[in-house]
């Protein structure tokens, strides 16, 4: 189905005079009292523009002044006083203009307060459709109208995916009186959107979008210079991905390569990419590395510690229950030495030890040693036991397998709600309660551990 070309106005009460209305650009010309008239008129001969159907919004006061007649009021006396008739109003000038092209005046509430605002903003979402292309006439809207139409509009390109073709501004208190086209102010609104997905989701690809966007109102070159573009594409969807061994790597390319053009930004003075560019320093700045390594070391479990945090701190706790699992496996890597995350056999043994690891923790002198599991048993026993000793393998355990049923801790162990998630809880109706708070709790008792068994593997390595 075709989308509706639909052009929006509103009247207002006062006394229009006779305006030569010029074109957003060029020599062309229409004279009215009316510049909605004038639009129209010119935008069909500019570009073939005719719509579909054209809502005026006007109050009662606006109707008697100007839809029928040109008439309005004389605010200098009081009350005011409707003006004598100067001729035809919109109403007779858009049907001789637009023949069989119908025309509905929506009558809106006159008054300030809130609930009159929302009228207008609810019966503008009433008459629009979706897919409506909507060319929107703002020169008299009434009083505080232009930021409900903003609302509004922002509103239904989210909920209708309707798309804002124009937005015109009849200037007849400039010399040149010429009709603006402010349609790019809107598109503002995508990078508040773009904005608001980098705070609440860690997702950047909505402002990488934007930043290639031919037809933008603001300068958003600097994303897209040198490598920075494909930098920050890599980073959001390492993140998104839960990519836990390169998420670091690419969060320190991306921090290298942002800090060039955050410099370069501000030298410049270009003022919102470089609010952007903090911003977005800020929400990935503590994923990096420190170096670029490649190794099962301390700042790799820090960059995992932040990893899992910014997952709980977005709401992403599918894939944050995921790490935090996948974390206590790679403790066994720890052990292990020369291992690391970059070559395909280190990912390979950080895979079988893992689990033989993860394994080790959860069922403890239950584990089933298999031929195929033996030779990484053997060599993590020694230092498991240790972990026993000290009694960090029990703390482990505890945070992978705890019931609800231990009235000694307030959380169920990590297991419990990375099942449901992982299994799309075809086993349960539901993931377990206090899912939110219990990712937060294990996060800060994992830190702990990790700090302990690195202290204990620094002070006897061989053992």
């Amino acid at each position: 189905m075709t989308p509706r070309k639909v052009y929006i106005t509103f009247l207002g009460t006062n006394q229009y005079k006779e305006v030569d209305y010029k074109w957003t650009k060029g020599d062309t010309s229409f004279k009215s009292p009316y510049g909605q008239e004038a639009e129209l008129i010119m935008a069909n001969q500019e570009s073939g523009y005719t719509p579909d159907i054209v809502y005026t919004f006007a109050t009662k006061t606006a109707e008697k002044a100007n839809w029928k007649e040109w008439r309005g009021y004389r605010y200098n006396e009081d009350p005011p006083v409707l003006c004598e008739s100067k001729g035809p109003g919109l109403k007779p000038r858009l049907e001789q203009c637009l023949p069989n092209i119908p025309l509905r005046l929506i009558p809106i509430k006159d008054g300030l307060e809130a609930e009159s605002q929302w009228n207008i903003f609810e019966t503008l979402i009433e008459h629009i459709k979706p897919k409506d292309e909507l060319t929107i006439d703002i020169t008299h809207g009434y009083r505080v109208t232009p930021v409900i139409l903003s609302s509004a509009l922002h509103f239904l390109r989210l909920t209708k995916e309707v798309t804002i073709k124009h937005v015109y501004y009849a200037a007849f208190e400039t010399p040149d009186k010429r009709i603006l086209d402010y349609v790019g102010f809107y598109d503002i609104q995508d990078l508040t959107e773009g904005v608001a997905r980098l705070n609440d989701e860690a997702d950047m690809r909505k402002l990488l979008a934007l930043s290639k966007k031919g037809r933008f109102p603001i300068d958003l070159s600097p994303l897209r210079k040198g490598d920075l573009f494909t930098d920050l594409e890599r980073l959001t969807n390492s993140v998104r991905n839960v990519e836990s061994h390169s998420v670091g790597k690419h969060a320190k390319k991306a921090m290298d390569t942002l800090t060039t053009q955050l410099k370069m930004a501000q030298e410049h003075g270009k003022t919102i990419p470089t609010l952007l560019l903090q911003k977005i320093k800020e929400k990935f700045r503590t994923l990096s590395y420190r170096q670029h390594q490649q190794r099962f070391d301390q700042d790799y479990f820090r960059v995992q510690q932040e990893l899992i945090h910014t997952l709980i701190s977005h709401q992403l706790f599918m894939q944050a229950y995921t790490v935090l699992r996948e974390y206590i496996g790679t403790i066994g890597m720890i052990f292990i030495e020369d291992s690391n995350w970059h070559s395909p056999q280190g990912r390979k043994d950080r895979y079988l030890i893992g689990e033989v690891f993860l394994g080790m923790i959860q069922f403890g002198e239950e584990f089933n040693i298999t031929n195929k599991n033996k030779a990484n048993h053997d060599v993590l026993k020694p230092h498991y036991d240790r972990l026993v000793q000290k009694g960090l393998a029990q703390r482990l355990q505890t945070m992978m397998i705890l019931q609800h049923k231990n009235k000694q801790h307030k959380h169920p162990g990590i297991n419990n709600y990375r099942t449901a998630f992982a299994h799309a809880c075809t086993k349960q109706l539901g993931v377990p309660k206090g899912w939110e708070d219990a990712a937060e709790y294990w996060l800060k008792k994992l830190k702990s551990i990790t700090k302990e068994i690195f202290e204990l593997q620094k002070a006897n390595p061989t053992a």
